[in-house]
């Protein structure tokens, strides 16, 4: 890979380095994309990500720049899942707020019963 620029071969070097494995098929600008993810990985909000990377529009940063992990989704399945099961509800708890509800139900019929008694 032909060296260009003293900016180009810090990047490369850096690449080397962080991702042996790639020797060179990983380059500066791929830096961009791992530090837009991760900002939103990390709950940076995403026009804070935009005007760090100095994009003219928020859908340039989000549909180009920030990628979905696996790991990431994970993550976020299972605060959809922690979410639900605080919605899920016990059969005992049903029963309860069904007898709860017959109780109210029959003490109302009671007070309509009294009150035509008393006509």
């Amino acid at each position: 890979m032909p060296i260009q620029s003293p900016s180009h071969r810090i990047y490369y070097t850096l690449s080397l380095f962080v991702c042996p494995t790639f020797r060179g098929t990983v380059h500066g600008h791929t830096f961009r994309h791992t530090f837009a993810t991760r900002c939103i990985e990390a709950g940076v909000q995403p026009k804070t990500v935009q005007e760090y990377l100095g994009h003219a529009t928020l859908q340039m940063t989000m549909e180009l720049y920030v990628h979905v992990t696996d790991d990431f989704k994970q993550q976020e399945m299972d605060k959809l899942e922690n979410a639900l099961d605080k919605l899920v509800v016990s059969e005992e708890d049903v029963e309860v707020a069904y007898l709860e509800t017959l109780n109210e139900k029959r003490k109302r019929d009671n007070k309509v019963v009294n009150l035509c008694n008393v006509v």
